[in-house]
């Protein structure tokens, strides 16, 4: 009886010991993933900043090659004021006003029409204005 005894004070601190250093390997265990999780999450956040900066990367070299084309220093040019020599340059600022400026050309284009009509008119004899009247639509 006393060698049962015996094993079991010997067997229940073993048990106790093997709790214990189950529980300490399984803590460090749980620690360790959740350490190798947030890595992962970091990295996962810096190879998502590194694809934002490519595409901005790739963004920038295409402006800079379309600025350093021959397209962009032409416009540039056209910009400031400068022309070709075979080129005509006109400016509009506004829209309405550059559409109000043609429409007054027109108007003024049409009266001067109308006053040089008038004028020739006036300088025909009645015979060359009655034939004008009647046959001018005609033709």
């Amino acid at each position: 009886m006393l060698s049962r005894k015996k094993q079991f004070l010997v067997s229940v601190p073993l048990l106790i010991i093997g709790i214990g250093a189950t529980v300490y390997v399984l803590s460090n265990v749980l620690r360790e993933h959740t350490r190798t999780r947030g890595i992962d999450a970091d990295i996962a956040k810096q190879e998502e900043r590194a694809a934002e900066i490519r595409s901005k990367n790739a963004l920038l070299e295409q402006t800079i090659s379309y600025l350093e084309s021959e397209e962009a220093r032409q416009f540039n040019a056209q910009k400031i004021g400068y022309k070709e020599p075979d080129q005509e340059v006109v400016g509009v600022s506004d829209l309405t006003s550059a559409r109000e400026s043609i429409e007054r050309q027109q108007q003024i284009e049409q009266e001067e029409a109308q006053a040089q009509e008038r004028e020739d008119h006036t300088t025909m004899t009645p015979m060359q204005q009655w034939y004008q009247s009647f046959f001018r639509e005609r033709l």
